[in-house]
Formats: C-alpha cells, structure tokens, sequence
C-alpha cells in the first residue's frame, strides 16, 4: 500500500524529459548461445477473433485442433503473439511496433520456451529474441524441468507437454519513462502478452494452461540471474502459458539432474539506467515471500463497488453482429493508435466487448466462480455509442448487468485525467478497471497487488482484440491521475482504486463502416 501510495500520479506531477542516453535496450540478445532460426512461413488461424474471445476452443474447427507440435507451428504462435510489424515515430526517436502494446514503446516482456517435445528444436530452455524471430539456447532439458517444477508437485505433468512459455519482466524498461510507476506498467504490460500468448495458442487449436504465478527463487536460478544483480539487469518471471496437449513424442529426460551448479547468463548491457529501489522492493514483497501459493476464490472474487440496492438490467446483443477479421489478420494488424476519429459505436458491440473482456475467464490461481474475471471490475464512461445513453456506467461481470450510474457527457473532463490529454478526446467509449486494493491486501495477500494489475491488462488486451477484430482503435494507460479518476467515479473514500483506463474509438483516415462490416473472409491452412 505504501508503494501504491507513492506511485500515484496527480494533475499538478511534472513529467521529467526522457533521457536518451539512460534508455536501456527494448530486448534481450543472448549473441553467445546457439541460434535456431524460426519459420517465416507461418500457419493460418482462420477463426474470427471476436468468436474466439467468447467461445475459445470451441469456435475452432476440429480440423485445425492439436497442430504438428514442431518448429513453425511454435514459429507462428511467438510471430503472431510477440513478433515485429512496422516502424514508427515516436518522441523520443524511431521504434518498432510488436504484435502486443506496450507504453513508451518500453516493451518490458521477454519470452523464454521451455521445449520438450518440439519436433526441429533441441529440449531446454530457450529464448525468443523478438529482433531476430529466432531461438537462443541457454539450458538443457533436465535443469530447466527440474527448476520448474522444484517444490511444485502440481506442475509434474509438463515431462508431458511439448513446451511452455515463461513470460518475464525487465523493469527498467518501464521506470525508465514511467519513474517509479513503472512497477504498475510492467505488470500490466505483462497482462497484454500473456493474454496475446494463449489468445493465439487457442486460435491455432491448441490446448492451454496459464498460470500467473511462478516461484520467484527458482525461475531466477533458471534465468541465470545472479541474486546479486544491479537494477539494469533485474527480471522477474510472471507467468507461464503451456501448450497442454499431451507430446506426440516425448522425449526422455534425466529425472534427477544436477542444478546445484547451475551458471548464470550475461545480460545485455545497460549503461547510465536510473535504479528504482522501490520497485525491486515492492517486487519482493509480492512475488519473493516464500510463501504457498494458494487459489483466490469467493468472497474476494465477487467483490463489487456497487451498492446493492442499484438497479442493473441485462443488455441482449443482436444475433446477426459482424464477427470481425480472423484471429490471424487481428494479429498482423498490430498498429500503434496515436488519436481517435470521433465516431458513434452501436451499444450492442460495447456489451459485446465486454462480454468478451469480462466473462471470458481467468487464470490461476484465480478461482471465481463463474466464467468471469476475479479481481477488476470496469466502469465505462459512455460518450458516443448509439442506444447507450452517455455517462458513467458500471458493468457487473458476475451477473452480466449494467446499471447507469449517472447521465452526462464528460469528454472534456476525462481528458484531462492522463498524460496524453488529446487522446481521450476523441475516443467514443472509456473502460475504467478497478480493484478494492485495500481489502484485496489486507485480507487476501500481498501477491493480489500483482495479480489485480495482471488481470487489469489481461482484460485490456481482450479489449485491443476485439476493437482491432471490427476496424476500431484501442489504447490503454497506466500513467493517469488516480485521484482525479477515483474521485470522479464516486470512489472516494473506498478502497477502490483505478488499475488501468481503456479508450476505444475510430481511427482516423477508416470508413465508419468497418466497425460493423460483414464476416472476414475465408482462410484455409495449408
């Protein structure tokens, strides 16, 4: 809470200028491992991305189900979930869009593939270096599957798996344009490209299990990182998606290896990076405590900001709404969202999107239960959608209702409530994801602080899906004024504070008519 506290933004916080030369670099190299270069022939996920997010495997063809386990299918999956698209400008010099957002362009995430049973890819621990669509290896087979499951009965089964893929994050990448409140970027951050990851894996007809949480101690060990490392060089693993269909040809692996001498990896070097003490603190306080990991069930997954006595209603959707592009053609269409287009949005794709953000479940050790996220809840501050009366709503996942708050147009208001205040001026809609912090730490633990910002950008990039999947834009912020929000949506002297803020809206320069155009076209996989 005191870290929460600290970081918060107000309207009167002066942003320094970006230091240029204190910029640490947006990826890992590992230049001195064994290379694998990957597949640029990639497979086809012909499945309308909007479907996917409400029905997951089951919108899939039985056909595309369990594809090869081999090297391009595991080249698509990295490609269309993590992989480069185009160069842009940005303030402080060109950068490179990805398959995922990321603010400032930080991109804190790294992707490591435990492999087992990757037809073309020798067993261990790999890394995906994003700049080369390429595999690094840096530990064999039996280390890296002892030191994930060391102490972890609960994870024998990926001796089974053909691979899985650790999620990780560099936090000076965040501090270095968001200060201390990098700490909140980097894990909401790490939301978007997990829920990119299994998006994708499900798209491509795979079996999946996400948790989003690992054991500190031992995933540092399989990093290589020294437990004396210097803030540059500070990772964390964050979660882990598993491609969870049972290997075609599992490979055998020493049960019992040696691990007590395992040598740590050179990082890339990071010259004149400002530490962020507070970060690494709050870090070790929600992931370095030791102690179990225990599943987060009900109460403290149905909470909710709402009075009882609020009237909701259920929103019907149209049975005839678009479906959208294809998972496959949303992925490659990763763009940077710089403004909006004014533009009216029909009510029935924002209940829809919600739909898709909210009930379309969680992760472990998540537990809710019902089909619904566990720990954010949004408010929608509602300015031109047609049959949706503008103002503050709130949308309970946990019913599926929506209850109107108050009557109003806010859209010169809410721009001044983040630090980019042109972009919310033209959005159409604004997603407000909350958490009751306070009880969530007093009475649950200090790793929901994590998870809440997880789920936050989880939820977020179920959101960036779906508006991309209809021609729409999406953005979301994490360096916005807390108070300035709080107080606005009536949260005051609550335990509620806001996590993320999501504006969806026009792009600029596409026909208003993409937003509710036909299917996308048909796609086969050769």
């Amino acid at each position: 809470m005191d870290y929460h506290r600290a970081s918060r933004l107000e309207e009167s916080t002066k942003v320094p200028p970006l230091d240029l030369n204190s910029r640490p670099p947006t990826a890992h190299i590992f230049d001195y491992a064994n290379k694998t270069p990957l597949s640029s022939k990639l497979l086809d996920a012909p499945t309308p991305m909007l479907t996917l997010l409400e029905q997951g495997l089951e919108a899939v063809p039985d056909s595309l189900h369990q594809p090869p386990q081999d090297l391009r299918t595991l080249s698509t999956w990295l490609h269309l979930a993590a992989g480069l698209r185009q160069r842009v400008a940005m303030p402080f010099g060109p950068a490179m869009v990805r398959a995922v957002p990321s603010a400032d362009m930080s991109y804190p995430g790294e992707i490591y593939v435990a492999a087992f049973a990757i037809e073309g890819l020798p067993p261990g621990l790999h890394h995906y270096s994003v700049k080369e669509h390429a595999l690094r290896h840096l530990r064999d087979a039996p280390e890296t599957l002892a030191l994930l499951r060391r102490g972890r009965p609960d994870l024998h089964y990926l001796a089974t798996v053909p691979c899985a893929l650790l999620v990780s994050t560099v936090f000076c990448r965040s501090t270095w344009s968001q200060g201390r409140r990098g700490y909140r970027q980097a894990i909401l951050d790490c939301g978007h490209l997990v829920e990119n990851l299994h998006a994708v894996a499900v798209g491509l007809g795979m079996n999946t299990v996400t948790r989003l949480r690992m054991t500190d101690s031992s995933m540092q060990e399989l990093l290589g990182i020294p437990a004396d490392a210097d803030y540059a060089h500070a990772e964390a693993v964050q979660a882990m998606v598993v491609w969870a269909d049972g290997a075609t040809k599992p490979l055998p692996i020493a049960s019992h290896p040696n691990t007590t001498e395992l040598g740590t990896f050179p990082r890339p070097s990071c010259e004149g990076v400002v530490p962020f003490g507070s970060v690494l603190a709050v870090h070790h306080d929600v992931a370095s405590t030791g102690v179990a990991i225990r599943e987060i069930r009900p109460p403290m997954t149905d909470l909710t900001p709402v009075p009882a006595g609020v009237a909701m209603a259920r929103f019907p959707v149209s049975s005839d709404l678009a479906t959208g592009k294809s998972m496959r053609l949303v992925s490659l269409a990763s763009v940077y969202t710089e403004s909006f287009q004014p533009r009216s949005i029909s009510r029935d794709l924002i209940v829809r999107f919600a739909r898709c953000a909210f009930r379309s479940g969680t992760y472990f050790p998540l537990k809710p239960d019902g089909p619904h996220v566990a720990l954010v809840r949004p408010f929608w501050v509602v300015q031109e959608v047609t049959g949706q009366d503008p103002g503050i709503w709130y949308y309970d996942p946990v019913i599926d209702k929506w209850a109107h708050l108050n009557h109003g147009q806010y859209r010169q208001e809410t721009t001044h409530f983040t630090r980019e205040r042109s972009m919310l001026a033209g959005a159409s809609v604004l997603c407000v994801m909350v958490a009751n912090v306070r009880k969530l730490l007093s009475e649950a633990g200090p790793d929901l602080y994590r998870l809440a910002l997880m789920e936050a950008g989880i939820a977020a990039q179920r959101l960036n899906l779906a508006s991309v999947s209809v021609g729409l834009g999406c953005r979301t912020f994490g360096d916005f004024n807390d108070d300035s929000w709080k107080n606005f949506l009536g949260l005051g002297n609550t335990g509620w504070d806001s996590l993320a803020v999501c504006a969806i809206g026009g792009l600029p320069g596409t026909a208003a008519k993409q937003a509710e155009a036909a299917a996308g076209t048909l796609e086969f996989r050769d």
